[in-house]
């Protein structure tokens, strides 16, 4: 009798189902623990089975699944590839696959597996962009259509696979490229591209000239602030709904001033787009003067620079010409004082419709802080900001907007 009690009262304490597959969903979002945590779920219960698998072999990564290197590599048994290789009804869930070696020999290690992975919409190379024509047999399937790629950079033999396998590309969506390089335009790739990704500046030119070549279906994009104080021109880019203004490592705070007055200009250029909605700027400037020792030495690179006086007049004039129609602004970077984001935030020149606000870094620390007292200069801050329905996120220095 005390069993059927306790069974019935542990049944009426059981979370429900949904919860448990959101929980699962979310441990997908892991960083380290991703693939062991979801593999243990599997065999957790038959029951949640199904989900657990689903969000395991949603992507995987070849070269974790590689034992030895070079001739002697093989594939662990045990690992998601293994499985994938011994179990065919599997293999329709994976939608993602990450490339982090381009050797030849672990490379064919996974020859038989890839022609089989017919849903895959995604690839990410981590090594160098030649590493894609060793997917050919995942390419020249007739049914795998890639909506995402990323890739370090856009070289010859790249758009060689590109031209022999049209169909496989027909209906990209998003592209990560580490540099820009001249020989690529987007419109010769795809009409559908919506979200362009530049992480380092290569070339300003070829960034501008790559970015503007995809303006007429662009609807999000993350493009460094180039080093060489070149102005922007995005009033025709008439779908943009995010744009992301990346600081690279080698601008310092003498090259943020030079840049601030192309990035006002860059900024007004926006003024008039009705689809733009958010607004981020990301990344640390680097110190160019000695911190400590004798003469000459620096400071290690991404050092934030935090001395007002290291500070241009121009950088208020940035915060100034944010576009008026944005509705969610991150700025998770070291590239404005705190105080010259208060004073922003408490002027006229916020835009009426902002909802949600996003910082970090040096500015988050900073605001954060100016927030949390309400009787310093700016007090009545966070008074304001709640008057006016601004959600305020604070975040870690190197959270990431999030990729397109």
């Amino acid at each position: 009798m005390r069993t059927r009690a306790v069974t019935r009262a542990a049944q009426g304490r059981r979370l429900p189902d949904e919860l448990i597959v959101e929980v699962i969903e979310w441990c997908d979002r892991l960083a380290d623990m991703r693939t062991a945590t979801l593999a243990s779920l599997c065999r957790v219960s038959k029951r949640y089975q199904e989900a657990a698998e689903r969000r395991l072999y949603s992507g995987i990564n070849l070269q974790d699944a590689v034992l030895g290197s070079g001739r002697s590599a093989k594939v662990r048994k045990r690992s998601a590839v293994g499985t994938l290789m011994r179990q065919a009804r599997l293999r329709p869930l994976v939608k993602a696959l990450y490339v982090t070696r381009d050797e030849d020999a672990e490379t064919d290690l996974f020859a038989g597996l890839l022609g089989k992975l017919t849903n895959v919409e995604e690839v990410d190379c981590q090594c160098r962009a030649g590493c894609l024509q060793k997917l050919s047999d995942l390419l020249a399937h007739g049914n795998v259509r890639l909506r995402a790629i990323r890739v370090p950079a856009w070289d010859d033999n790249l758009q060689a696979v590109v031209r022999n396998h049209p169909h496989v590309f027909s209906a990209l969506e998003r592209v990560c490229l580490t540099w820009p390089t001249a020989n690529l335009t987007m419109p010769a790739l795809a009409p559908s591209l919506r979200a362009l990704h530049i992480s380092l500046d290569g070339s300003a030119t070829f960034a501008a000239a790559l970015a503007a070549s995809c303006r007429d279906t662009l609807v999000h994009l993350r493009i460094p602030i180039p080093r060489s104080g070149q102005t922007h021109d995005f009033a025709g880019f008439r779908h943009l709904q995010s744009l992301v203004l990346a600081v690279t490592a080698e601008l310092g705070a003498i090259g943020w001033g030079e840049a601030a007055p192309h990035l006002v200009l860059t900024l007004h250029s926006m003024a008039a787009l009705t689809s733009l909605r958010s607004f981020a700027v990301e990344g640390r400037l680097v110190i160019t003067r000695p911190l400590w020792g004798p003469p000459g030495e620096f400071a290690p690179i991404g050092s934030a620079v935090t001395n007002p006086a290291e500070f241009p007049s121009s950088s208020k004039r940035i915060l100034a010409a944010i576009p008026p129609q944005i509705r969610h602004l991150s700025l998770v970077t070291s590239c404005f004082l705190a105080d010259d984001v208060a004073a922003y935030l408490r002027s006229t020149d916020r835009p009426r419709e902002l909802a949600t606000l996003r910082i970090g870094d040096e500015v988050g620390r900073g605001v954060a802080g100016i927030l949390g007292d309400s009787t310093g200069p700016f007090g009545s801050l966070a008074d304001t900001l709640a008057r006016a329905g601004v959600d305020v996120t604070t975040v870690g220095p190197f959270d990431k907007m999030g990729e397109p």
